[in-house]
Order: structure tokens, then sequence, then C-alpha cells
């Protein structure tokens, strides 16, 4: 049960993070050159980063939790 949601966690942050990235991001990012990529704004930059990071952090639990679980 850990390995599927570790695996389906690991979908949603690859989907988020590399498909629709910069689609996502708003006029307002200054690193990224403003292009027919970037549609988004403040709030679904927000919501972006707030998906990555719970991401992340339920990675970092899983892994912690798979790793007590093998010894």
């Amino acid at each position: 049960m850990v390995l599927f949601g570790i695996s389906v966690m690991d979908v949603i942050g690859s989907f988020f993070g590399y498909v629709i990235g910069l689609w996502m991001s708003g006029e307002g990012i200054y690193f990224i050159r403003s292009g027919p990529l970037i549609a988004g704004n403040t709030q679904t930059c927000t919501a972006q980063g707030f998906i990555l990071t719970f991401a992340f952090t339920y990675f970092l639990t899983a892994y912690a939790g798979l790793g007590a679980l093998c010894e």
C-alpha cells in the first residue's frame, strides 16, 4: 500500500511539475521569458507550489515508513 501511494504521488507530482509546469506560472515570473506557454496567474502558481510541496513531503514520510517496514 505504501508503494502504491508513492507511485500515485509520483505521477501527480510529475504531472504538475513537468507536464503543465510552465502553463501554471504567472506573468509576473521574471526569470521565465513570457511566451505562449505561460497562461497562469498567482493563484495557479500558488496551487502548483502547494501540490508539489505536498508531494515532496509525502515522499519523505512514505520513504521513511517504507524503510522502517523493511528493517
